[in-house]
């Protein structure tokens, strides 16, 4: 089978779809590719694929375990609302709606933004009493879908810029559970949805990223060092012929006379 260029949407999609884990046989028959090139394209861009989770009769309790280790974590300090409101809701749905308690860790965990990532890796639908709510969450198995409605401005820029801007954009997603409505390049948006979706394995990379310096002002550093060694090789190149040919000499002399004269 014949290789074939991918448009940017299929692009998109095909990374999605690698990263969250996808038969790359299905993937390579939906864009006419092989399956080796599908995971070497992928590859290419250095996206990870997300490793299955097993399934087992205690998936309810790591999905709690996760999400209150996550809630604790979200108040830098002594006093923890953030913790306790998930807490009282979860007792207030068992109460009002006389759901168990499963089914209230699952249907409270769904109105806290930092916990929606959670639905991704843990397979909890059959303690979800209602299913249909929030449908903006991802849930484990779902097959990935390209982002509508982000319009792309097409921003020439550094990816420190597009770092620093998929950061800020994925803590407000975090915060609010809304994505942006704009993004400045594809390598910035490209950089958001893996700070949402794995941003513990993001952040590490990011970590060795900056311990090893910014690739772009290294090259940028690179480049001057060369530019200043050959003007200074042109310099002592130009000085050269201008021994050789005494036309320096000359050139000074004539210099000399213009100044003299009236």
């Amino acid at each position: 089978m014949s290789e074939r260029k991918l448009t940017n949407e299929q692009r998109d999609e095909l990374l999605q779809r690698y990263h969250a884990g996808d038969s790359l046989e299905e993937i390579a028959a939906d864009y006419g590719i092989t399956a080796k090139y599908a995971g070497k394209y992928a590859r290419s861009f250095g996206v990870k694929r997300a490793k299955p989770i097993k399934q087992t009769g205690s998936g309810i309790n790591a999905f709690a375990k996760r999400a209150r280790s996550i809630l604790w974590r979200q108040d830098h300090s002594r006093e923890k609302p953030t913790y306790d409101k998930w807490e009282a809701r979860v007792r207030e749905l068992q109460e009002q709606s006389e759901c168990s308690k499963s089914q209230a860790i699952v249907r409270a965990s769904k109105e806290f933004p930092c916990l929606t990532r959670l639905f991704k890796e843990y397979d909890v639908r059959d303690f979800d009493p209602n299913p249909e709510s929030h449908p903006e969450i991802k849930h484990y198995g779902d097959k990935p879908t390209l982002q509508q409605g982000v319009f792309c401005e097409g921003i020439e820029q550094s990816y420190k810029d597009s770092l620093r801007w998929a950061i800020q954009a994925a803590g407000a997603y975090l915060r609010t559970g809304k994505s942006p409505k704009t993004c400045p390049c594809d390598a910035a948006w490209y950089l958001y949805r893996q700070a949402i979706e794995e941003p513990r394995d993001f952040m590490g990379r990011i970590s060795q990223i900056e311990a090893k310096g910014d690739p772009e002002e290294a090259d940028r550093r690179s480049m001057r060092k060369k530019s200043a060694r050959s003007i200074s090789e042109i310099d002592a190149y130009l000085d050269e012929i201008d021994k050789e040919t005494g036309y320096g000499n000359q050139a000074d002399e004539l210099l000399e006379q213009e100044t003299k004269e009236p």
